[in-house]
């Protein structure tokens, strides 16, 4: 994430930012910006999985029957059609949502269906400077966690 300019070398998310960006997970809202603390979408957090699972979206036309499907930006249309073909976002009163920031709460059950889905095992941990367990893969790029992302991705059973 080099070309930001709103994540300082000092911050205590750099690391994972850094992380996150090496392997095409997230991106800057702009060349750059990072904006660290603005708040997530629900399209947003659909895009970081998506990106994270390395899965190929096999299925298309899930969110033509939603209402507010026009609302979701072209970039997260294809993530936020496999996100709802696994039942990751469900959203309120038929709607998705796309917009609408996510609370903690929601991001908590969108992850926990996500790990549940996938049958992920815990991620590894690696300690981080200060001390604290830092909360993503210590292993190499692109390498994924969930056996079935693995075997979907691989077409392999």
């Amino acid at each position: 994430h080099t070309h930001v300019t709103d994540v300082s070398a000092n911050a205590y998310y750099n690391t994972a930012i850094s992380w996150s960006a090496e392997n095409g997970i997230v991106k800057g809202v702009n060349e750059t910006t990072f904006a660290p603390n603005d708040p997530i979408t629900r399209e947003q957090i659909a895009v970081l999985l998506y990106r994270y699972a390395h899965e190929e979206n096999t299925e298309d036309g899930k969110l033509t029957s939603f209402p507010d499907a026009k609302d979701i930006s072209g970039y997260a249309l294809e993530a936020m059609n496999w996100a709802v073909a696994r039942g990751l976002i469900n959203g309120s009163d038929g709607k998705r949502l796309p917009q609408d920031t996510a609370t903690r709460a929601q991001i908590a059950v969108i992850l926990a269906r996500y790990l549940n889905a996938c049958s992920c095992p815990p991620l590894p941990m690696r300690q981080a400077a200060w001390g604290a367990p830092q909360h993503f893969p210590a292993f190499g790029p692109r390498q994924t966690i969930c056996s079935k992302i693995e075997l979907g991705r691989n077409n392999k059973p």
